[in-house]
């Protein structure tokens, strides 16, 4: 009947245009390669304050830094309020500039450490960015509060696409 050919052809029409979009979208994740996270830099830095946030961690707003500067490369922090300590990193992968979602953790010491106005204990603060592959980046945490100064191992980790591509010890 003329009813099922106009469904057919309606169809035909809607694969034709599924298929015509999905090479573009099957192909986006084989655009770019992410291997690991190369730290080249860690230690305690100076920086100037940051701007307005870049992005919202379970434990509050992050901001970018200016002016970073390594003061001291070490990986024992003698740890003391408005002491910034962290790292300076790449993405290693393929092709270099390409954009890549990246999820920074920071694990804090065993016991977490507790916000005694939130009366909340945190053991680790998680966001996401915007990374760029072979594109050298600053990574940091800032003791802005008395109760976060806590004794202990720090680990940064970085996270892409579920899986661990790296970390620094602290």
């Amino acid at each position: 009947s003329v009813r099922r050919v106009v469904l057919r052809r309606r169809l035909w029409i809607v694969g034709l245009l599924l298929f015509a979009f999905l090479p573009v979208s099957a192909a986006l994740p084989d655009q770019h390669r992410v291997d690991r996270v190369s730290v080249f830099e860690r230690g305690i830095y100076r920086a100037s304050g940051g701007g307005s946030p870049i992005a919202v961690s379970s434990f509050g707003s992050v901001t970018k830094v200016r002016d970073v500067s390594l003061v001291q490369s070490t990986t024992t922090i003698f740890a003391r309020k408005s002491l910034r300590f962290g790292l300076r990193y790449v993405i290693a992968g393929s092709p270099s500039g390409a954009p890549v979602d990246i999820r920074l953790v920071t694990r804090f010491p065993t016991g977490g450490v507790l916000d005694p106005v939130a009366g909340t204990r945190h053991y680790a603060s998680e966001y996401n960015i915007r990374g760029a592959i072979g594109v050298p980046a600053y990574r940091e945490f800032m003791f802005d509060q008395s109760w976060e100064i806590v004794a202990g191992e720090w680990v940064f980790e970085f996270w892409q696409a579920g899986r661990n591509i790296g970390s620094q010890r602290f």
